[in-house]
Formats: C-alpha cells, structure tokens, sequence
C-alpha cells in the first residue's frame, strides 16, 4: 500500500515536471552569447525546453556553434528576429551600453522581451521604455528579487527596523560597477524595504558606504566595495526585527535568531542564561542533485526565466521585475551615482 503510494506522487510529480518542460505554443530568440548567458541563462532555457528559433550575436561564428547545440538558427541580424511573426519572445543578454536600443527596437516590434540587467543606463531611458511597452511583457533580470532567501525575507521579515548589507568583490575593470554589480544590492533595498527618503553616502575610489532611511522609517547601511578578492567575494545581509534577526550569506542559507525576551526593561537574558536557539530557514547542503537545491535555482535564475516563459504563454505568472518595478531603483542609483 505504502509503495504504491509512493509511486503514485512520484509520477504526478515527474508528470507536473514534464507539463512544465514540454508545453510550450510560442516561438523564442536569445540575443546575446556571453559568459554569463552561457553559464546562468542558457542552461534554465534547456532545462525547461524553450523552443529557439534563432541565435543572434554580431559574431556569426558563436551564433553559429550555439545554433547547432539548439539546433535552430544562428544570425547577426536582429532585424530578421524582430520582423518574423512567429516570435513571441525575445531573451536579450548582451553587453549593457546596447540593452536600451535593442529593447527599443523590441518593443517596438511588440514582442515580449526578458532583458538581463540593466535594460538602460538611467531613469529617463527607463521611463523612455515604460512608456513604449504597451501591452508587451518585460521581465528584467534581477534574479535576486526571485531567489529563495530573498523572497523568504520579503514574506517573514515584518515590521523590520534596521538592516546591514554587504556586497563585497574584487576589481572590475570592464565596465561600470554600479550598473553591472551594485544594481543587485541597491535593487535588493528597494524590492525588501521600499522607497527611499534620505540618502547618505561616504565614498572612495573602490568602496562606498550607504546610509539609507525608507519611508517607513527603516534604516540601514550598504557597504559596495571592488577592493576585495573574487575569490572570497561576499554577499551578507543582516535584518533586525522586533521578533529577532535574519541572517543570510550568498543567497544560499538564511537563519533566524529569536530576541531574548525583556522584562520590566531588563533583558532576560543578563539574568539567566540562555542560549540562543538559530533556526535555519533555507540551507543548500548540495547532498541531493536536484533542481530544487541547484545553485541556478536557488539564485533565482529558474524563477525569473520561467516566469517570462509563462508570460509570453499566456500563462498566470508573477512578475517581480516589470519594468515600472524598476523606477525606485533607479532613482537610487542615480542619487548614489551623483554622490561619488
């Protein structure tokens, strides 16, 4: 009785992995074969066997070697995808100085578009873009607005009074660190706590300190920094809640450590001893090699990505990432960017 239970929510399960997988009705193009579109994007679009129809990058050659692995058509000629009716959606990951023309011209075609972040360079070219969208689909790719620990923060972490966050990296020479690094931590302040009302920032070439008060009186700090190592590269964040802290490194594991409790203005804990009991909320151990615990997922980048896909299929999907979802961010870094 048992196995025979147990094969049957195994099969509904691979069934429901197999819907996911296999029903799609529109067509798709990727523009773009990068490093980070190769390692991150492309093996979500293989997983749930998104349908490409072509490959488009100004190097024939790399369109050519993607084509044959998706066994569609490479090109380096943008128009034919937008002009071809049987393109629904288009992924663009290319370098960030040409986002905002290239979704432009998306848009303009009509087409939906995920666009990997920045979709542009500043908050007029975003309101520029929000203004054609119409009644297109954009999912912007702020994978970290999907993952599993922020996501977790979002829904548990209420009435939060204080935070601390880190993002930490070493050198980066080949473009500019605030659009191409820091928009996920600066992003990660609007998304958890709102907008902002007061902005303080001390700075020197490498490293800049971000004190921010939101309109709910949240206060907190943000450290960005290129002068550390890739190596020990870091993403910390500490909220402070009136229940207790919310501890997260990476994305991958999040714990919650409850407050001693205060009697008559004394904290408990000065009087007995107490030990604090961590709860552990989300821990990626890696033992078991599924999609559940793959790193892809847990960052967010399966959400963001099936996401549009259900979009673009006329499916139900919640789009944390619109681009009008974008403006608060935006006025931020330009605030942050005139501080430097």
């Amino acid at each position: 009785m048992l196995s025979t239970l147990i094969d049957k929510y195994k099969d509904l399960k691979k069934k429901r992995l197999l819907a996911q997988i296999t029903g799609h009705t529109k067509q798709y193009a990727f523009v773009g074969v990068g490093n980070h579109s190769i390692s991150n994007l492309y093996p979500i679009i293989d997983f749930l066997g998104v349908p490409l129809k072509y490959i488009c990058t100004k190097t024939p050659e790399n369109a050519r070697l993607m084509a044959k692995k998706y066994r569609c058509e490479g090109t380096k000629d943008y128009q034919k995808v937008l002009t071809d009716p049987t393109i629904d959606g288009i992924f663009i990951s290319t370098a960030p100085s040409v986002h905002f023309t290239l979704v432009k011209q998306a848009l303009k075609a009509g087409k939906n578009i995920f666009v990997e972040k920045p979709p542009c360079l500043s908050k007029s070219e975003l309101e520029e873009l929000i203004e054609l969208q119409g009644k297109s689909k954009v999912v912007v790719g702020l994978q970290k607005r999907y993952s599993k620990v922020y996501q977790t923060i979002k829904s548990t972490a209420k009435n939060a009074s204080s935070y601390n966050y880190k993002y930490l990296t070493g050198a980066y020479p080949e473009g500019d660190a605030i659009w191409d690094l820091f928009i996920h931590p600066l992003d990660i302040a609007i998304y958890l706590f709102g907008k902002i009302t007061h902005i303080n920032c001390l700075s020197n070439k490498e490293t800049s300190f971000i004190q921010l008060t939101h309109t709910n009186n949240i206060i907190g700090t943000i450290e960005l920094s290129t002068a550390y190592t890739w190596d020990s590269a870091k993403e910390e964040i500490i909220v402070n809640t009136p229940k207790g802290t919310f501890e997260s490194t990476s994305c991958f594991d999040l714990t919650f450590t409850p407050k001693s409790s205060v009697l008559l203005g004394v904290p408990v804990e000065k009087v007995m001893k107490n030990t604090p009991s961590k709860q552990l909320l989300i821990h990626n151990n890696g033992f078991v090699p599924t999609m559940d615990f793959n790193s892809l997922n847990i960052q967010g980048y399966a959400d963001e990505i099936n996401t549009f896909v259900s979009l673009n299929e006329g499916k139900n999907a919640n789009n944390l990432s619109d681009l009008k979802d974008l403006l608060e961010t935006y006025k931020l870094i330009e605030l942050v960017k005139s501080s430097l």
